[in-house]
């Protein structure tokens, strides 16, 4: 069985007669939108009571329903039956109880309203749906559980990155921070001797060592169903459970009033509590739990619009890709650049420790690592960091080599909106290795340092603290035009290229409505620039 990436529809049906038709619009209008080839799953309080009859329908629908089916129910098995979707509810028999998932304020009503659809190809995937009652979910509907089996391809990632990641998080403690900063120091220790190694045998040395400190005091990151919710949290959970059971069991009217109104109180601060906790971490437990939230090898179409089947023909098409968006041609006519007229004053000394650290307190949290397997946290929470990188920086300076890991990244491409099977509909973003941008960074901050001495202080571009957006303020469209133009030729002559659709004009008292052009093309107009 080939992969195919479920596709999920969970929706509330509208109770006025005039919203049905117009839910059932827009539910068909997402089903259309969906990929031919994914598995299509429709679930939700549609409040569609279908029944035990299958007369006329059991290529949708099986014999193990609860009660008639009503208006509602039709208009669904109508929907069903146009989409060729299987409700898998009425398939498997069961206990009445493990059929109803909605029951009635009075305790004694019950139906079965919220119904699990799926793809009828799919349909021997399904191996079992019912109601779960003893969930508690402070609803009055009951939870739906689904079991299915697909047979999904492995996914085998053959780009070198390290497999697993270290746990930074206790960095933020203390006592394991000053831990840490103690083994890394010993055991930094035994690279005093490596003064006269090469460039490539220092930077390895230094990264086994780094790597077995973060072992042996950070540990590889587990996974742990307890990181969910705190012990506060479960506590007013069991607290809201036992005032459900004393709402079950009151008969005094007035006392199942006072209980529910403490039961809601109590359910809100549940929901409050939950909210409060790290979402960063818990979208991580999400993400490993439940597997990659995209499928890495979803088939991509090439320039021609045709669906690529085989990895190797993909991969192929992403390095055209990348290869095409990362590289600009050289410019037809080799630009004529002035020599300065002195000089840049820019210091050529080796890299010092103030340098070095202060680098390492500009690098941001949270980023991911490269190659080598650094993160921004291991060299931040160190205290010596900055000793122990400064022998390896002299000497990439003054022998003008640096290690080969540097030299390389792993490029990872992130989704965008719209056809995510076109290659555009991606971003790419190179992960670099850490170490490697305190070098960078020392070295940029020194060109900064020297250049901005040197600009107007009208010059916006690539400073900090101020916009690089180009912006033109001529009076004249003629004027407007001619800048334009000419500013379009400068850059080519250099390689680079104006972006029409990020290029916009604002007009102020001006009676003149012909639009302004860039290679031949209309630019949008606006009545604000952010």
């Amino acid at each position: 069985m080939e992969e195919r990436s479920p596709s999920y529809s969970a929706m509330r049906q509208p109770t006025k007669e005039e919203e049905k038709e117009d839910f059932y619009s827009c539910l068909q209008s997402l089903l259309d939108k969906t990929p031919r080839l994914d598995m299509k799953i429709v679930i939700g309080d549609l409040n569609a009571k279908v029944g035990d009859d299958n007369t006329d329908r059991e290529h949708i629908m099986g014999r193990h329903g609860v009660g008639t089916c009503y208006e509602n129910g039709e208009l669904f098995t109508d929907f069903c039956a146009f989409n060729d979707l299987v409700i898998g509810g009425n398939i498997y028999p069961h206990r009445r109880i493990h059929k109803t998932t909605w029951t009635a304020p009075d305790g004694k009503t019950e139906n079965k309203i919220d119904p699990f659809t799926i793809d009828r190809k799919w349909r021997l995937s399904v191996l079992d749906v019912s109601a779960k009652r003893g969930a508690d979910a402070a609803t009055d509907h009951q939870l739906l559980e689904a079991t299915l089996k697909t047979k999904l391809r492995s996914f085998c990632d053959s780009s070198g990155r390290p497999h697993h990641k270290f746990n930074i998080q206790f960095l933020k403690d203390n006592k394991k921070a000053e831990e840490f900063t103690c083994e890394v120091s010993n055991r930094f220790e035994a690279l005093t001797e490596l003064t006269e190694e090469t460039v490539e045998n220092h930077w390895i040395e230094l990264q086994k060592t780094w790597k077995n400190a973060c072992t042996k005091v950070l540990g590889r990151r587990k996974i742990e169903q307890n990181e969910w919710m705190t012990s506060g949290s479960w506590e007013k959970i069991k607290k809201r459970r036992e005032l459900k059971q004393k709402i079950n069991r009151s008969c005094d009217q007035q006392q199942r009033t006072d209980l529910r109104a403490q039961y809601l109180e109590v359910n809100r601060e549940v929901k409050k509590t939950s909210k409060q906790n790290n979402k960063k971490r818990v979208y991580e437990i999400t993400r490993a739990l439940s597997g990659k939230s995209f499928n890495p090898s979803k088939p991509v179409k090439d320039k021609n619009g045709r669906v690529i089947t085989s990895d190797e023909a993909q991969k192929r098409r992403w390095v055209e890709h990348f290869r095409e968006i990362l590289n600009r041609p050289p410019p037809e006519a080799v630009p004529v650049i002035p020599p300065a007229e002195e000089p840049l004053n820019i210091n050529t000394n080796p890299p010092t420790k103030a340098e070095i650290i202060k680098a390492i307190k500009m690098l941001k949290h949270g980023k991911a690592a490269g190659p080598d397997g650094f993160t921004p946290e291991a060299l931040k929470t160190n205290a010596t960091a900055a000793e122990i990188l400064h022998p390896l920086l002299v000497k990439i300076w003054e022998q003008k080599q640096v290690p080969a890991d540097w030299k390389f990244g792993h490029l990872v491409k992130l989704p965008k909106k719209d056809d995510i099977s076109q290659c555009n509909n991606w971003r790419g973003i190179m992960l670099l290795s850490i170490p490697s941008k305190v070098l960078t960074r020392i070295i940029l901050e020194r060109l900064k340092v020297a250049i901005d001495m040197r600009l107007r202080a009208e010059h916006a571009g690539f400073r900090q603290d101020r916009s690089y957006d180009i912006s033109l303020l001529p009076h004249k469209q003629q004027h407007a035009q001619s800048k334009l133009t000419r500013q379009a030729e400068e850059a080519e002559k250099t390689g680079l290229k104006i972006n029409i659709k990020k290029t916009e004009v604002m007009r102020m008292n001006n009676r003149q409505q012909q639009p302004l052009q860039l290679q031949g093309e209309d630019l949008v107009e606006t009545d604000h620039f952010v």
